[in-house]
């Protein structure tokens, strides 16, 4: 299984919209999870504050590092507007780089909450299981929603890309949408 989590968090500026699309399909298996990472911020808020407070407040370092490139960003997990409305919610366990730029009192905080939030990105009343059929693509708002996937068998193609909200904007507004 693929862990659920945001794309692009490693990225100074973290992509608004995931594309997904499917060519072909696995044999067996590989179904998609989505999950509402505003939902899974607001259950942080009622039910574990202290988990939230940390979360919306501290940033965390996100790296990724390939053959080509090597990047590191720090992000909260919950960015919260003016009003403490959930903003944007980004997390990805196997893009986080080692804390050793966090304050101890920090990382130890983030070892006490670390286990809570796992545990709610997997709860089943944040997400919903969908199978991408051939041919089939999916728009991912990926400020708010996190995507994973279950193990499959045999091959399967996705060709996916990133696009700001701004750019979904402009082109709606030139087609008079």
């Amino acid at each position: 299984d693929q862990k659920r989590h945001s794309g692009g968090c490693s990225l100074q500026n973290i992509p608004g919209l995931q594309l997904i699309r499917s060519t072909p399909p696995a044999v067996k298996g590989g179904n998609t999870w989505l999950v509402d990472g505003f939902s899974i911020a607001e259950e942080l808020r009622s039910s574990h504050l202290r988990a939230f407070e940390f979360l919306s407040t501290v940033a965390l370092p996100f790296s990724s590092v390939t053959s080509s490139d090597s990047v590191l960003a720090w992000h909260k997990v919950i960015t919260l507007d003016d009003h403490g409305r959930v903003q944007q919610f980004t997390y990805n366990n196997d893009d986080r780089a080692p804390l050793t730029e966090l304050p101890e009192r920090f990382v130890e905080e983030f070892y006490e909450h670390l286990p809570v939030l796992l545990r709610l990105t997997q709860d089943p009343r944040f997400s919903v299981e969908t199978c991408l059929d051939e041919g089939d693509m999916l728009v991912i708002d990926n400020h708010r929603v996190l995507h994973g996937r279950r193990a499959f068998e045999g091959c399967r193609e996705l060709i996916g890309g990133y696009i700001t909200h701004g750019q979904l904007e402009s082109a709606l507004r030139k087609r008079g949408l």
